[in-house]
């Protein structure tokens, strides 16, 4: 019997800096995302001889835009 997996996530992180000797109070911390999310659809069946295989994929975006990704995957239970 085929079974078929999906998952989302999304996160909003405000991060700001509370307190440094150098950046000012308040500035955003520039390599943490404003906004990500992702999505990620995975297939499981059975073949013939009973063994079982899962094919999926998904993307994730990420705001600002320092990291765009396609994301792949197959796994086998033979």
């Amino acid at each position: 019997m085929p079974y078929q997996h999906v998952i989302a996530r999304s996160a909003a992180i405000g991060t700001r800096i509370a307190a440094d000797k150098t950046l000012p109070v308040g500035t955003r911390i520039s390599n943490v995302p404003k906004l990500s999310a992702g999505l990620f659809v995975i297939r499981e069946d059975a073949l013939d001889n009973g063994s079982r295989y899962g094919l999926g994929g998904g993307n994730l975006y990420v705001i600002p835009g320092a990291a765009r990704s396609i994301v792949a995957s197959l796994k086998l239970d033979l």
